[in-house]
């Protein structure tokens, strides 16, 4: 497992290279407060952190904290945070944080409607879909089988998590010190065997654009090669536009490219390739293929 931490304004401005030299290998930033008046409170160090984490190589996850009572509220409040994300990825997911009391008395079908739908927008832009929560809340008033695809991150300061379901983070205090950060900081285990499966993430995505009925099992073997030929993206006219292309841009953006996620394979999609496909001795032709999906993935 890897340690790491959680931070939003509260931390202020963080020393990111002591952060890192002291042993953190993985960081979730605050992007956001949703409200029901539509009204989006945006963290006011998210950008220097997400620079600094960036250039220095910390995987980094996002997460969104929620007021919103209805479901109508978060969707607008989701849209237009996504708008906001069409050039920013990450390796870990994004997570709505659902631990407000206001919307405790929503009850537990509805708090867990809520969070389906969030992990349904989330995965239709081509991110990863998490759900935070204390082990109270995801005991007692979330259904975590209504949204089998999030990504669950626990929160709960024991020197054990007791969480009987699967999970692939523990907030395991809330009274940490890190080297770089004054005060109290949010600490986290992520488990090894839990990161994204980029290749799983692909399966999935062929499988709902293309019907190509693929194994979800994480491996990319021979079925997974003919189907990424069959159906490999380069740049013509009429521009091949679908959320195979909004993945592939996602996974050029993490090698990187600064892609727009506009799911439409264009002349710069067709550049990132040219130019991934020549770092990495591969035949250049610009065209997203088995090999390329292939070295992409990894």
């Amino acid at each position: 497992m890897n340690k790491g931490i959680d931070v939003s304004e509260y931390q202020g401005n963080i020393d990111w290279d002591r952060v890192k030299n002291d042993n953190i290998e993985f960081a979730i930033l605050k992007f956001a407060n949703i409200y029901d008046d539509e009204n989006i409170y945006y963290d006011t160090k998210f950008e220097r952190n997400y620079k600094n984490c960036r250039e220095l190589n910390i995987p980094l996850g996002l997460y969104i904290y929620n007021y919103c009572n209805y479901i109508d509220n978060l969707e607008k409040n989701i849209k237009k945070i996504l708008s906001k994300l069409s050039n920013i990825y990450f390796e870990l997911p994004i997570f709505l944080d659902m631990e407000d009391d206001d919307i405790l008395s929503e009850g537990k079908s509805y708090l867990s409607q809520m969070c389906k739908y969030f992990c349904k927008m989330i995965s239709e832009s081509s991110f990863i879909p998490g759900i935070y929560a204390n082990l109270n809340w995801l005991e007692n008033y979330l259904d975590i089988s209504q949204f089998p695809e999030a990504k669950i991150w626990v929160a709960q300061y024991n020197s054990v998590c007791t969480y009987k379901k699967p999970y692939i983070l523990w907030q395991y205090s809330n009274v940490g010190t890190v080297n770089g950060i004054s005060g109290n900081v949010d600490m986290n285990y992520l488990y090894e065997n839990n990161k994204i499966d980029y290749t799983l993430e692909w399966q999935k995505v062929m499988n709902k654009t293309y019907n190509c009925n693929l194994e979800e099992d994480g491996i990319f073997g021979p079925i997974c090669k003919s189907m990424a030929l069959k159906h490999y993206l380069y740049y013509k006219s009429p521009i091949i536009s679908n959320t195979h292309v909004l993945f592939i841009q996602k996974l050029f953006n993490l090698q990187g490219y600064n892609l727009a996620k506009d799911s439409m394979f264009g002349p710069k999609c067709k550049e990132a390739t040219i130019s991934f496909q020549e770092k990495n001795n591969l035949t250049v032709d610009g065209c997203v293929g088995p090999e390329v999906t292939e070295v992409l993935l990894k």
